[in-house]
């Protein structure tokens, strides 16, 4: 338990990532009564990227980063070229795309299948950083 709520950026990252999740399982229960799927994708791509600045910031990313160029320097919990560190990074790249591509295309079937591949692009990284930083 300390690992997720030890200190305030933990506990503010881990908080972040429940009501990430608690979101994604609202919208989903209730997402036949949704007809507006914009605001639903800016919402969770929005909280998503902070959830993930957070666990960047709480797992010392950016020393993972600078030790890339320089060895003198400990890395974070993740290193640069980890797949967690390549997969997460392909993934946002991969919801920032289709959250952009949300508004010129107003379509609201695309719109709600955009907010599908987000949501489980979401679960997925935070699975992914989650079960690592568990050490399984």
């Amino acid at each position: 338990m300390y690992r997720y709520f030890g200190d305030s950026l933990s506990t503010i990252t881990s908080l972040l990532i429940i009501g990430v999740l608690s979101y994604m399982i609202v919208t989903v229960s209730i997402h036949r009564r949704i007809s507006l799927w914009g605001k639903r994708v800016a919402i969770l791509s929005v909280w998503g990227f902070a959830a993930c600045v957070f666990a960047a910031a709480r797992d010392s990313y950016y020393l993972s980063v600078q030790a890339s160029s320089n060895p003198g320097i400990t890395p974070g919990l993740f290193a640069a070229d980890s797949a967690q560190s390549i997969l997460g990074s392909l993934g946002g790249a991969i919801i920032v795309l289709f959250a952009l591509l949300c508004l010129p295309i107003r379509n609201q079937k695309f719109r709600k299948a955009v907010f599908f591949v987000v949501s489980v692009i979401t679960a997925a990284k935070i699975l992914l950083v989650e079960i690592a930083r568990a050490g399984f």
